[in-house]
């Protein structure tokens, strides 16, 4: 039987070309959350980088991949089975506990589990260094969406209507802006806000990202002012 693994264009995997050498890695995986840790283990492994992949699950039998991580990687990994729910931030806080500075966590799992994860980690290592991976986009409330008015650094300027994103309004205009999934998990279509201030509706960019208000992900987010100025990257 073949092993399986399909993995979308998201935070985790932009993260993993940036693979620092000298840095330690840490997976941090919730049920599912496992697969695409998976892939950027195969990575880390593949460039000689030091990592280590916590993998939590309620049983072994419940565990994907577990049989595959031991073979692949061996003492590399520490699969967590079987503890209640309230010990897991003790025990993630344990493997904190551990961590240099300068240390790169990546955590995909069910949004609870991530935000705990994201909750204990990022002062340790700083937000910039925790990548999560989003299964699903957030939520949104669009109705009150309004128009506003999108102008491109090159002085072109388009009507942006309450029911369309500035990705479709470029795209109907003919002009190409780099995408993957559409739905702000994957970064891909992130560009820069040159004036004006952005409505953050993505799971990609960062907190600190989204306070600076310099990047927006085109195909979810809005504008709170009247009118943007953007530079697709």
């Amino acid at each position: 039987m073949t092993d399986t693994i399909a993995v979308p264009l998201t935070d985790v995997r932009v993260a993993k070309l940036r693979v620092a050498y000298g840095a330690r890695h840490v997976l941090v995986a919730g049920g599912a959350g496992v697969t695409p840790l998976l892939s950027l283990a195969y990575e880390l492994h593949r460039r000689g980088a030091e990592f280590e992949l916590h993998d939590f699950a309620r049983a072994r039998e419940q565990a994907a991949f577990a049989g595959l991580l031991e073979r692949e990687f061996g003492d590399r990994v520490r699969l967590r089975f079987g503890g209640p729910r309230a010990e897991q931030p003790t025990t993630v806080k344990e493997v904190a506990a551990e961590l240099a500075p300068d240390a790169q966590v990546y955590t995909c799992g069910p949004e609870g589990f991530m935000a705990q994860v994201c909750a204990v980690f990022a002062p340790v290592v700083g937000e910039a260094r925790v990548h999560v991976e989003h299964f699903v986009a957030a939520e949104v409330d669009t109705s009150f969406d309004r128009p506003f008015t999108v102008e491109l650094d090159t002085g072109e300027v388009f009507e942006v209507p309450a029911d369309k994103s500035i990705l479709a309004v470029l795209g109907e205009n003919g002009i190409e802006v780099f995408k993957s999934c559409e739905e702000g998990i994957c970064g891909s279509c992130v560009s820069g806000v040159l004036e004006g201030v952005p409505e953050h509706r993505d799971s990609c960019l960062s907190a600190a990202d989204k306070a600076a208000g310099d990047k927006m992900a085109l195909c979810v987010s809005r504008a709170r002012t009247a009118r943007l100025k953007i530079e697709l990257y």
